[in-house]
């Protein structure tokens, strides 16, 4: 009967009548199960208060104060809900008729409470809202020290008032393997040992879970899976994924099926397996490790529930585990230093990079290169113990990773266990023929793909595959996938078969998307069908890249291009005068000014080739050009009326330009300016503040005098 008896055991006492029972459950899944063993098996009035069945809707609490069940399952955030404290627990009609609070899989208040489902780390709260006395009952199979400290300390136990009973949670009649991964983790041939060779029927296949912590990986285990079973039985859906992210109609009617056995492997995550009672499964596998030996033990404890059956529970862990070294992180013998906040001690002992980095020789003695496809190494590993710290966040797991000794006598110490006496192979330590049980695929052959050699995209081929992809979508996804078309056949794969001419044969298919394309095996023949009715026309090949025809310049072309990329301004004569550094005395960089044009024509700056001018459009010229700093404004000619009326501001530097940039002199004022007799190469920006009004005349002067503004300016200064 389990733990669902200690709970329904004291309804049998007659002074039970009217006295309910509030059973504190995680999972939906487990909660209807949980409710429906009640009236099956103890033949109690059970309900479960859940979104399945109305919430908190005030028919579900009209009929839990009136007495209708006697066992009420229910998740910790409803309970700690204001509707139902105040409707049911602190209510008239419920005054003395709690019977007792019974938090089931208790592990994870310890576990959950801090983070992932605060309300199970303040389930203590219940205390002060029930008549003194009430009876507090924490049941499960995994609470080692530090989580059974945790759990007494949350749900505020006394220190001395309280009863301990613990049966041990070893599983006699299941077997142990734990070995590293010795493929790519993205191509999950680590698991082929779940489909077996000369399979025929799904019926061949072993009943099991797989537990993945990221269902992300569900999609291409399912379809690594698929592709080792006949082409006959592939993708007949007793390979499928389930977890919470999943409807309540989808998982109800998947794990029906699974107790039928008509799907067979499951890849799910905890809402599939805490507490669920399906007696026929015959191997577990966890998929990288998890965050606990708890995690790992509760998940190991979903195979061969039933007495007269055998199991196999299989962690499958990264390379990395084997290659921190514990010995030396608990050389010393003291517990890990990891006691301040759960969120600093969850890096400390999670992170294998926190561990001194082992050698390779060190990772090869505790067990790195056993379980491969070749058995030779399975013997190849120190036969010694591995220091335990007990009160780690993992709770022991590296040791039972690393361990040289019998791991089931690992979970002994680390659970205060009786001495096992398992009733099967005890592990692959023990006995090393269990690896014979869970041998990865051979290694993946060295030949590269060859490189396919594709043209320009047919825009039509690309379009009639995208509806190609879109029906089949439609056909088998719709309603069901969690992806859209772009799942079936990738933008990617579109492009690549659209230009690379004409397929006609099915190998052609695979050189171009055999290996990159994860549902070939399933659609290659739609697809090819699909292929030669398009009559795709030749491929085109792609332009050539044009490459540069600059020449190589000589040392005297260098020279003067990288003196052109100094800063410098030019002189009336076209003579070139470096710019002053910065004195060390002084913050600001002093810049040389350049002269302004003179009103005679005796001296003539050469005009510049119209080709190197930019255009006269204001938008067009440094006045709007960011990387010019401001710079000390020149004196302005006598000509100009405006010379005393000028702000002149503080020098600044003004990053290096590749090359001079001829602009033109302006009018100060920001929106209009007067092009100058002759154009000048100068390094200013125009002042961005505001000025007079510019002259009556703003499109320049209409006599021949060399000045750029009339004599006399507008009156009205202001």
């Amino acid at each position: 009967m389990g733990k669902t008896a200690i709970a329904a055991a004291p309804h049998a006492h007659p002074k039970a009548k009217e006295m309910v029972t509030f059973l504190i459950s995680p999972l939906i899944a487990l909660q209807e199960e949980q409710a429906q063993t009640f009236e099956t098996e103890f033949k109690l009035k059970a309900t479960a208060i859940n979104s399945a069945r109305g919430g908190l809707s005030k028919e579900n609490m009209t009929e839990i104060r009136r007495g209708k069940w006697q066992i009420v399952v229910i998740s910790p955030e409803l309970i700690l809900s204001k509707v139902f404290i105040k409707h049911v627990l602190r209510h008239h009609e419920m005054r003395g008729r709690v019977m007792s609070i019974v938090v089931d899989e208790a592990h994870v208040v310890s576990h959950w409470g801090t983070d992932f489902r605060k309300k199970y780390g303040t389930l203590g709260i219940l205390r002060a809202l029930l008549p003194k006395g009430t009876p507090f009952v924490a049941m499960s199979a995994t609470l080692p020290n530090r989580v059974r400290s945790d759990l007494l300390y949350k749900l505020h136990f006394h220190k001395n008032d309280y009863i301990d009973l613990n049966l041990g949670n070893d599983r006699p009649n299941v077997s142990i393997v734990v070995r590293p991964m010795h493929h790519p983790m993205n191509t999950f041939r680590d698991l082929r040992f779940l489909i077996p060779e000369n399979m025929t029927s799904p019926s061949d296949i072993k009943s099991g879970y797989i537990y993945a912590d990221q269902l992300t990986t569900a999609t291409g285990m399912m379809d690594y899976l698929y592709s080792l079973c006949p082409k006959d039985q592939r993708y007949k859906g007793f390979i499928r994924p389930y977890s919470a992210a999943f409807s309540v109609g989808y998982r109800r009617r998947v794990m029906e099926l699974f107790r039928r056995g008509k799907i067979r492997i499951l890849i799910c995550t905890d809402a599939a397996g805490m507490g669920c009672n399906i007696p026929d499964i015959d191997i577990v596998v966890q998929w990288k490790l998890p965050a606990t030996v708890s995690s790992f033990v509760q998940r190991a404890g979903r195979a061969a529930r039933a007495p007269n059956r055998t199991g196999l529970a299989v962690l499958l862990v990264e390379k990395s585990v084997y290659e921190a070294d514990l010995e030396a992180y608990l050389k010393d013998g003291t517990p890990t230093q990891v006691q301040e906040s759960s969120k600093k001690r969850k890096k400390t002992v999670r992170q294998s990079t926190d561990y001194p980095k082992a050698t390779k020789e060190y990772a090869n003695e505790h067990g790195a290169l056993r379980g491969r496809h070749d058995p030779s190494d399975d013997n190849k590993f120190a036969k010694k113990d591995v220091p335990l710290d007990r009160d780690s966040i993992d709770e022991g797991l590296y040791t039972l990773v690393q361990t040289g000794t019998c791991r089931r006598a690992v979970l002994t110490k680390i659970f205060g266990n009786q001495p096992a006496r398992p009733t099967v192979p005890c592990c692959d330590i023990c006995c090393p023929q269990l690896l014979d049980r869970t041998r990865p695929a051979p290694p993946a052959t060295s030949e590269r793909a060859k490189a396919i050699k594709g043209g320009v995209p047919n825009v039509d081929v690309m379009c009639k595959l995208n509806d190609w992809r879109v029906s089949v979508f439609r056909r088998d996804f719709a309603g069901k996938a969690m992806f859209t078309a772009s799942g079936v056949l990738s933008d990617s794969l579109v492009e690549t078969l659209a230009s690379v001419g004409p397929i006609t044969t099915e190998k052609r298919l695979k050189e171009v998307v055999g290996r990159s394309w994860l549902l070939y095996p399933k659609y290659h023949a739609e697809l090819l069908m699909t292929l030669l009715a398009m009559d795709m026309p030749p491929m085109v090949p792609k332009p050539p890249k044009e490459k540069s025809k600059g020449k190589k310049r000589n040392r005297e072309e260098t020279t003067i291009s990288s003196q052109n990329n100094e800063t410098a301004n030019i002189d009336g004569d076209g003579g070139r005068e470096r710019s002053k550094r910065p004195k060390s005395g002084n913050s600001q960089a002093v810049i040389e000014e350049a002269p302004m044009p003179s009103s005679s024509a005796a001296t003539v700056t050469p005009e510049p080739s119209t080709s190197s001018l930019p255009p006269q459009d204001p938008a067009s010229t440094t006045y709007q050009n960011p990387l010019i700093q401001h710079t000390q404004r020149p004196t302005a000619p006598s000509g100009n009326p405006y010379s005393t009326l000028m702000a002149v501001p503080q020098a600044q530097t003004y990053p290096r330009l590749p090359h001079p940039i001829p602009v033109q002199q302006y009018v100060p004022y920001p929106f209009y300016y007067v092009p100058p007799p002759q154009p000048q190469i100068v390094y200013h920006h125009p002042y961005p503040f505001p000025y007079p009004p510019p002259p009556h005349n703003i499109h320049g002067p209409t006599s021949s005098s060399s000045s750029p503004l009339p004599d006399t300016p507008r009156s009205n200064t202001s």
